[in-house]
């Protein structure tokens, strides 16, 4: 084989094998996409009328999440949702919980944040909160704002 025919192989291989890591992170994306834990903590936002005001109105959608950003063992995942309205996009850090692979998600936290500049606003989506002492043990070294 000429060394014109392995270039065209090596660049065949690599493009095919691009093509197939970026289908495999689409495809795990789309999964956590559809799982509870992250569909509960979207639709919190969706109907927070703060959440869609800070970012500039319906509809909300979520952006792409990065993998290395989503810590999951079969009784806990731990996750930053990236999510967009008309002008602005904001980050849903989320917490949930479950006794055994066999039980349903609890929500433990969900708290919305947008940044813009120096500027950031913070909305606390689950629980609903009023003081410092009110926040999660488990929610206290997020990189938010307190109420």
């Amino acid at each position: 084989m000429s060394m014109r025919g392995y270039l065209r192989t090596a660049l065949g291989v690599a493009v095919v094998g691009t093509i197939g890591v970026n289908y495999l992170q689409y495809l795990a994306q789309r999964n956590i996409k559809e799982e509870e834990y992250c569909k509960a903590s979207v639709d919190l936002a969706r109907n927070e009328i703060r959440c869609v005001q800070l970012l500039g109105g319906a509809p909300i959608k979520v952006k792409k999440i990065n993998l290395k950003k989503v810590e999951r063992n079969p009784t806990e995942v731990k996750m930053e949702i990236p999510v967009s309205g008309n002008t602005r996009r904001g980050i849903i850090y989320t917490m949930s919980t479950r006794r055994d692979e066999q039980s349903k998600w609890n929500l433990q936290y969900a708290v919305f944040s947008v940044k813009k500049k120096t500027n950031q606003w913070t909305v606390w989506l689950h629980p609903k909160i009023d003081s410092l002492e009110e926040i999660p043990e488990a929610a206290r070294d997020l990189p938010v704002q307190s109420p």
